[in-house]
C-alpha cells in the first residue's frame, strides 16, 4: 500500500487535524521558505498518519533535499497553487478514508511535482516514456 492509502486507513481525527494545519500553513505562508517548510511537514504528517515510522525517518533524513526539490518546483508559474490544490485533494481523500482514491490523488501530486521539478531542471521528471523506460 502507498503512504496515502495507509493514511486513509489509519488516520484518526487528530492526524487529520494536523494535516489540515500544515495545509493551512502553506496557504498562509508569508514567503517561499515558510511554504516549503509547511509542505515538508504535510508529507511528514502523512507518514505519521500512516503509522509508517520508516518512511517518516527517511523523509526526515532527506529533508534538506526535499526542501531543495520543493523550492525548485514551486518557482515555476503556478507551482504554489498547484501544490496547494494537490495537497487539498490528498487531505480530502484521506479524510474520507477511501484508500484507492487517496493513492490516486497522491500519485497525481507526485507526478505533478515531478513535472514541475523537471521543468525547472529542463528535463521530464514525473513522466515515463511510452516504452516504460525513464
Amino acid at each position: 500500500m502507498s503512504i496515502a492509502e495507509l493514511a486513509a486507513v489509519r488516520a484518526d481525527d487528530v492526524a487529520i487535524g494536523r494535516l489540515r494545519e500544515h495545509l493551512d500553513a502553506t496557504r498562509t505562508a508569508p514567503n517561499a521558505a515558510a511554504f516549503v517548510d509547511a509542505d515538508v511537514e504535510f508529507h511528514l504528517e502523512l507518514a505519521r498518519a500512516a503509522c509508517n515510522p520508516v518512511l517518516k525517518d527517511i523523509l526526515i533524513s532527506i529533508r534538506a533535499l526535499l526542501q531543495a526539490w520543493i523550492r525548485r518546483a514551486i518557482d515555476r508559474d503556478g507551482g504554489i497553487e498547484a501544490t496547494m490544490a494537490e495537497h487539498a485533494a490528498i487531505l480530502t481523500a484521506v479524510e474520507a478514508h477511501p484508500a484507492r482514491r487517496s493513492a490516486t490523488v497522491m500519485r497525481r501530486h507526485l507526478t505533478g511535482a515531478g513535472r514541475r521539478l523537471g521543468a525547472s531542471l529542463g528535463t521530464s521528471l514525473g513522466e515515463s516514456s511510452r516504452d516504460g523506460k525513464p
